[in-house]
């Protein structure tokens, strides 16, 4: 402890700050530099989060424009069927895709209002759907009522095809400026990200600076309070009560291996009373060849120094219980080590519920690809050895089918089912050769 000023003929000598001055003054630069750190992480993290948001709200205007598409084409696949054969069945799927298309549009309306150019685009194709809507509407009501071709109806038909080539030529500008949007606000977030976790840095890096100018003020009056906490700790009765409320195994060992003390869940684990335990090795409590495997754990731990962190397996009660254990060494103020810590949390149930969730997973996924894969090969080899035997209606819906089926594919591929690495190996690589250029909904 220093002394107080003395006071002689060259006036106030010996003058030193207070240990409570020092630490007042300590946390008072960190109250001074940290806040302001902080908000500038806060407000680069809610840059982040913004941007993150702006990517996903572009992801959906890209998912609405694919499910039009794929609502128009539905009815007009549908609308075809109805006209060539007459059938009645092909009117349910028509009416519910065509009850499905406003929702679409409407969510489509709110999703681009706040982009003027592609709400301009918009303004433009929802007369074009609006007409072709009305051209099917015109020809299954006329069919219903006199199912003949004639002149007027093939008419509609080329008006209705010219018009979804219309259509689909408005929607691909769209998707265009869409993925320029998404291009843009990805890389913005890439870079959102690089500086969050900039300033992040900084904010730790300074917040270490001050511990560690404050530690090097303080290291006396520190030292002295390590010194009498770790009395009190190996004192015990505080620490064992900490302990005995823990979840968690725990247990603490000298360097030599014996057990210096356990929790209360080690007891009601392992049936042990802690008088049993207490100056014992592994040898004396556990079989032969688990006592081996941890005692090489504590001296792989004592000779590196680094804290490990592992799974093991132990028989309790006739049940092989699987734990998740961090065992790390217990240093004195001078960095000597003097004892080792293990704490060990039983994850047994949390296993088992992994495997049901991947044999559920194998299931499900197993079950989508069977029919799935049977609907391509088939639909493949009518294209392939039967080409020549169908009309141009009849290829481009069977490239709808097998572009369908590959899109499905996919969707079942982000079950990302951790064992099959390649569910559709014959779903994969070149386009079909009887699509004739056609796009990812079988329009030419």
């Amino acid at each position: 402890m220093s002394e107080g000023p003395s006071f002689g003929k060259g006036g106030i000598r010996g003058l030193s700050v207070p240990t409570s001055g020092k630490i007042l003054l300590g946390f008072g630069f960190a109250l001074l530099i940290l806040p302001a750190i902080s908000g500038i992480a806060i407000k680069r993290i809610d840059d982040l989060v913004e941007t993150v948001g702006s990517v996903s709200h572009t992801r959906r205007v890209l998912g609405s424009l694919q499910g039009l598409l794929v609502l128009l084409n539905e009815a007009e696949t549908n609308q075809r069927g109805y006209l060539l054969t007459g059938e009645d069945s092909f009117l349910e799927p028509y009416f519910a895709a065509e009850k499905e298309i406003d929702p679409e549009l409407t969510e489509l309306r709110s999703l681009t209002s706040d982009n003027p150019d592609q709400h301009r685009r918009l303004a433009v194709l929802l007369p074009l759907i609006q007409v072709k809507r009305e051209i099917m509407a015109d020809l299954v009501a006329g069919w219903r009522l006199n199912p003949a071709m004639s002149e007027n109806t093939s008419e509609k038909l080329h008006v209705g095809k010219e018009l979804m080539d219309t259509i689909w030529s408005r929607v691909e500008e769209m998707e265009r400026g869409e993925q320029v949007l998404l291009a843009e606000r990805q890389a913005l977030s890439i870079d959102d990200a690089r500086r969050s976790r900039l300033t992040l840095v900084a904010t730790v890096v300074l917040a270490v600076g001050i511990v560690l100018i404050g530690s090097v003020a303080l290291y006396g009056d520190v030292k002295a309070r390590q010194r009498a906490e770790l009395a009190a700790l190996t004192s015990g009765q505080r620490l064992q009560s900490v302990l005995d409320n823990s979840p968690a195994i725990i247990y603490l060992k000298d360097l030599e291996g014996r057990y210096i003390l356990v929790n209360r869940r080690f007891e009601e684990v392992f049936g042990y009373d802690r008088s049993e335990v207490t100056g014992h090795s592994d040898y004396d409590l556990w079989p032969l060849e688990n006592a081996a495997a941890f005692t090489a754990d504590d001296q792989h731990l004592i000779q590196g120094g680094a804290s490990l962190e592992f799974e093991e397996s132990l028989q309790v009660k006739n049940s092989l219980h699987t734990y998740i254990s961090v065992k790390f060494l217990l240093r004195a103020p001078d960095q000597t080590p003097y004892a080792l810590c293990g704490i060990s949390t039983d994850i047994t149930e949390r296993k088992r519920a992994e495997r049901e969730l991947e044999a559920l997973s194998y299931s499900v996924s197993h079950d989508l690809r069977a029919p799935l894969r049977a609907i391509h090969g088939f639909s493949r080899v009518l294209l392939e050895e039967k080409a020549e035997n169908l009309d141009a209606e009849g290829r481009r819906l069977l490239g709808v089918i097998l572009i369908n089926t590959r899109n499905m594919a996919a969707l079942i591929d982000d079950l990302r089912v951790p064992f099959s690495s390649s569910p559709f190996p014959e779903m994969e690589g070149p386009q079909d050769e009887h699509r004739g250029g056609r796009d990812s909904a079988g329009r030419r």
